[in-house]
This record gives structure tokens, C-alpha cells and sequence, in this order.
């Protein structure tokens, strides 16, 4: 290989008249690395830092580095093509990020639904704060406030991944403010049951087919999916104890009710059932039986993820008990035990036990892993009464402080 002459022309006398190789601005240098015996050409890449290319010859050098050059100004290779629209992007994250429960997901796919009809044909690179702003601008007359908070979150998420691909630079929802929610003071409160009224509730319950379920959710503050994904291995009535390892929810779409993992981990973990549940479940295996009996060949299986479970609580074909009958059995039982009804759903079970609980004097921390909250801050939001814990804390208080109390 002949040796590189200088980048400096000068003539007899030793006067610099020129220089060769002179780099354009932003261009990087070329020379010869004698101690790899190649040529060097540097350029800064799109983070800001300098890179090199190697070549046998000038030449190949320089036609390496614009072919670093152009790489990096070309746009980013991805499943979705090189000019996505929002409803590709939504699809993409639908099937390959939303990682939720059967239920949430069903949730997930109508956001997406609403966002694709309104933003679906906008190609990425035209997406902006405008179009969000106006999209969430529409939007008001038919939804509430907490509502659109929630498309709002779920637009925000799908065009995060829009930046992880490299469809757009920024995500234009987070400079658009979400609404406010609800005031308090026009949000209809949520229904919380006495010590006294979840007593009648679940002494009512004993003459309903479905009264063990209702016993759960007002004696254990279980969720309902907790209650209805129960299957008979996961009972010791001898032990008195639970453990729940699935839920059950329903599913729109012509999905229905569907087994899948519990809502938290939290949830996991041996139950202590009362002497009540621990009957009532007694009876329900009994009921069963003669269902089982009735229904011969007409009994279906019910399989999870391979296994065939036998079910606590299914309907007379052996079929899982759907949400909204566990919901209707509960307005029932109020009217047998004649509770207002007003309110009352699946899920006052667990306001009502977090804050009889509570109420009694028990420790936020031990109430959230009663009734399986991941953090003691969730529980705190289903106190519905504190009871007499102000008059005790303002007693303790003035015994300490006030010179008069003694």
C-alpha cells in the first residue's frame, strides 16, 4: 500500500499554498491509521457521539461512512411498514403489549375501537397535539369525565410504544391534560353495609342456592371473580381454609364467563373461612351432587389450561356460574333479608367487611391482607365509615396535650 502524502501543498520554498482532504462542516475527518495500516473515516452519529469506519483506500473509507450516514437517516424497520396509521399502531399493541385479564382486555379492545374510529386512518407522522386535544374534545358529550381519563391513559400507552418503534419522537397526549374527574360532591357515594346488616345478609343467604358465594363476599370481603373461580380442591372444609389460585370473570364479545389468574398476587395464600361459609359450602357440595345426578351425561367439564377442575359453584349443567348471576342472587338475599337494595352489588362485600374491620380497630396492614389488597393505600379507599376511631384518636390526643383533661 503507497503511504499518504500530507494534507498541506506547499511549493519550492516551503509556503503552504493549499490543503487537500479538507472535510466539509459536519463531515468528520479521513486519515491514515498507521497502526492498522487503514484509512479512517469519522462521522457523529444520532446520539451525539463519534464513530469511524475502516478502508483499504480513501475511497472506501469515505464510501463506507455515507453508508453509515444514510442507515441512520433512513426510517426504522418494523412490523407495522414505514408509514403506520393509529389503528395499526393500536392493533400492534393490543396483540403484542396488552398483557392484562380477559376482562381487562375486553375493556382494552372497546378503547381501541373508539380510539380507531375517530383517530384510526391518521398516519403516525401527521399525529399530533391537535388531533389528541380535539379527539378528547369530542368525546365529552358522550363520556364521563373518568371515563375519558381512561381512553385518555390507553391513547397515551399505545403511542408510547409508537416511540419505542421509532413512528414518532415524542408522545403528543402527555402535553395534553387529562379531565378532571368527578367532583365529590356530585359522585353518587358507594353503597357500604353495618356489621349488623352483612349478619342479616348472610343469615339469609343460608335458604338461596348461591348462598355460600354471597356468605363469601360479605363475611371474607372475596372478590367475586375470587369467589366463582373456587374449585373443591382448593377448599379443606376440615382445615376451614381457601386458597385462591384463579378468578372468573365474564367477557363481552360473545366470550362469556372465562377462568384466568386472580386480579393480584396478593390474593394468593390460605383463606380462614368462618363456621357460616364453611356449612354453607358443606350444603352447596350436597346440592351439587343431586344436580350432577339430575343432569347424567348433560353435566359439562369444565377445563383450565389443560386441567378438568371441579367447580364450587356452577348451574344445574355444570356450566361456570355467570358474574351477573352471583350479582342478581345478591339483590336477592337483600330482599330476603330485607335490606335496601339501593346500591348494593357483588363488591359491597368488600367496602362492607374493609370497614367493619377497620372500624373495629384493626390496622389497615391487616385488613389488606384479609381481603388480599396489594398495598394497605387500596384499603384505605373502601373504608366507607371510620366508626368510633375519630372519638377514640381525639380522646387519646387530648389525654397526651390538653393541661384541662386531667
Amino acid at each position: 500500500m503507497r503511504k499518504p502524502t500530507g494534507k498541506q501543498f506547499r511549493d519550492a520554498s516551503g509556503v503552504v499554498v493549499g490543503v487537500a482532504s479538507k472535510a466539509a462542516n459536519g463531515d468528520g475527518s479521513v486519515y491514515f491509521d498507521a497502526s492498522k495500516a487503514r484509512y479512517r473515516a469519522t462521522f457523529i452519529d444520532l446520539e451525539g457521539r463519534r464513530r469511524t469506519v475502516l478502508g483499504k483506500t480513501r475511497a472506501e473509507a469515505l464510501s463506507r461512512r455515507v453508508a453509515k450516514i444514510d442507515e441512520m437517516a433512513a426510517p426504522p424497520t418494523s412490523a407495522l411498514g414505514t408509514s403506520p396509521t393509529v389503528e395499526d399502531l393500536v392493533e400492534w399493541w393490543l396483540t403484542h403489549c396488552a398483557d392484562v385479564r380477559p376482562s381487562t382486555m375486553a375493556s382494552y379492545t372497546n378503547q381501541g375501537r373508539l380510539i380507531n374510529d375517530r383517530l384510526g386512518t391518521v398516519p403516525l407522522a401527521d399525529l399530533g397535539v391537535e388531533q389528541v386535544r380535539v379527539f378528547l374534545t369530542d368525546i365529552r358529550s358522550e363520556f364521563a369525565p373518568d371515563t375519558i381519563r381512561n381512553i385518555r391513559a390507553r391513547l397515551r400507552q399505545v403511542l408510547e410504544e409508537g416511540v419505542v418503534l421509532g413512528h414518532l419522537s415524542t408522545n403528543p397526549v402527555a402535553r395534553v391534560k387529562a379531565p378532571k374527574s368527578a367532583s365529590t360532591s356530585t359522585r353518587k357515594p358507594k353503597r357500604t353495609l353495618t356489621a349488623a346488616e352483612c349478619r342479616r345478609l348472610v343469615e339469609a343467604a343460608e335458604g338461596h342456592r348461591l348462598g355460600a358465594a354471597v356468605a363469601l363476599l360479605f363475611l371474607m370481603g372475596n372478590r367475586s371473580s375470587e369467589v366463582l373461580g373456587l374449585a373443591w380442591s382448593d377448599v379443606d372444609l376440615d382445615a376451614s381454609t381457601a386458597i385462591v389460585r384463579r378468578g372468573s370473570t365474564f367477557v363481552g364479545g360473545g366470550v362469556g364467563q372465562t377462568l384466568d389468574d386472580p386480579k393480584t398476587v396478593s390474593t394468593a395464600g390460605v383463606h380462614h373461612l368462618p363456621p357460616t361459609v364453611v356449612r354453607l359450602l358443606r350444603h352447596r357440595r350436597q346440592v351439587q351432587a343431586v344436580e350432577r345426578l339430575e343432569a347424567r351425561a348433560g353435566w359439562e367439564s369444565v377445563v383450565y389450561r389443560g386441567d378438568i377442575l371441579d367447580m364450587v359453584f356452577t348451574n344445574a349443567s355444570g356450566r361456570l356460574v355467570l358474574s351477573q348471576t352471583l350479582y342478581k342472587a345478591v339483590r336477592d338475599v337483600c330482599a330476603l333479608a330485607e335490606v335496601d337494595p339501593a346500591g348494593v352489588g357483588t363488591h359491597t362485600g368488600r367496602r362492607s367487611v374493609v370497614t367493619a374491620l377497620y372500624g373495629a380497630g384493626l390496622q389497615l396492614e391487616d385488613v389488606a391482607r384479609h381481603v388480599g389488597h396489594a398495598s394497605p393505600k387500596t384499603t384505605a379507599g373502601y373504608v366507607g365509615d371510620l366508626g368510633r376511631r375519630p372519638e377514640a384518636t381525639a380522646a387519646i390526643a387530648a389525654h397526651l396535650l390538653d393541661p384541662s383533661a386531667d
